[in-house]
């Protein structure tokens, strides 16, 4: 199953009986089975026609919108599962502190973990100055998490450790590219731009892929409920981040497959995005990313499973874990 992204302001995606097209001045330009896909993505002024979107929903294909910049707009999704039981057995669980904080400390840990994996298999990263002894202070870091006795506690550490992790990155990207810390909103170099598309990405996925089990997207442990929040979806991102993110955004400006000349300012003073051309470069290698075989974590498998096929693992473990009460075991790279 493939992602269909769409990235040209001119471009407008109509129907075809089973089939979408992509269309530029009313040429096609590309053609996509709808059972051959997982999910479509719209950036910036593309559009889509209302069959081509029913024909979408009617197959219970998400269709993510994105700003110009790859900034997250919504989603279009067709009606959610008669998960009754599931939903209030994860509201249950949300509310028991016990319970709460027993999910989202295995979450804290194992993001810092796989951190600290993603700096330490960086290449020559341990010769950089003071890498090596952020290192340790992460690990310090996930062993205090381990012990954290309240959501606050763990919150802090996890916030501690993502303090140590940014300061061990910035030592890795060349110095030209400007960054000094994670900013957001919004950001300001191109770090902090390929880090936002990419958490944004991988959200949206992560979003489908527990809606998909039948979880409450919106419901989450370690990132507090709020109105129009996916918090669960956030939840797992954290355990994802170092991963399917920032190990992308190592290799792309490490290795200068993408430059300080591939950004433009974004409509927001003081913010940069990829350019066109330069985004769907990224797509690109974002989509090979996830597809290419993932070192396998905690799930035993005999054969080799894609980043992607992990996210949707990492949601059909939770679910267990929520049913069944047992421990949750969070995605580690290896």
């Amino acid at each position: 199953m493939s992602t269909l992204y769409v990235v040209d302001p001119r471009a407008r995606v109509k129907r075809e009986g089973a089939t979408l097209l992509v269309q530029v001045g009313g040429k096609t330009k590309l053609r996509a089975r709808l059972d051959e896909l997982a999910r479509c993505v719209l950036a910036g002024q593309s559009w889509i026609s209302r069959p081509a979107l029913e024909g979408l929903l009617a197959r219970g294909i998400d269709t993510v919108l994105l700003d110009r910049g790859g900034g997250y707009v919504g989603r279009v999704a067709g009606p959610e599962g008669a998960h009754v039981e599931l939903r209030l057995a994860q509201a249950a669980a949300v509310g028991d502190s016990a319970v709460c904080l027993r999910l989202a400390r295995a979450m804290v840990v194992a993001k810092i973990r796989n951190c600290r994996r993603v700096i330490g298999r960086t290449k020559r990263a341990k010769e950089v100055p003071g890498v090596a002894a952020l290192l340790a202070e992460l690990n310090a870091a996930r062993v205090a998490a381990q012990a954290a006795e309240t959501l606050e506690s763990l919150r802090g550490w996890e916030g501690q450790a993502a303090a140590l992790y940014f300061k061990a990155l910035r030592r890795l990207f060349p110095v030209d590219l400007g960054f000094k810390r994670r900013r957001r909103r919004p950001p300001p170099d191109p770090v902090n731009a390929l880090l936002s598309l990419g958490y944004t990405l991988v959200g949206a996925e992560l979003a489908g892929a527990v809606r998909a089990v039948g979880l409450d997207a919106h419901l989450g442990f370690l990132h507090r409920p709020l109105r129009g929040r996916e918090s669960l979806a956030l939840d797992l991102l954290e355990v994802f981040r170092p991963e399917a993110v920032d190990r992308l955004t190592l290799v792309l400006l490490r290795g200068r497959h993408l430059q300080s000349k591939d950004f433009e300012p974004a409509e927001e003073a003081g913010g940069l995005r990829l350019r066109q051309e330069s985004f769907r470069d990224y797509l690109e290698a974002y989509e090979a990313h996830m597809s290419r075989s993932a070192l396998r974590g905690p799930q035993r498998n005999k054969r080799s499973l894609s980043l992607r096929e992990y996210l949707h693992i990492q949601a059909r473990e939770l679910r267990r874990a929520i049913e069944s009460g047992e421990r949750f075991r969070a995605y580690l790279t290896h």
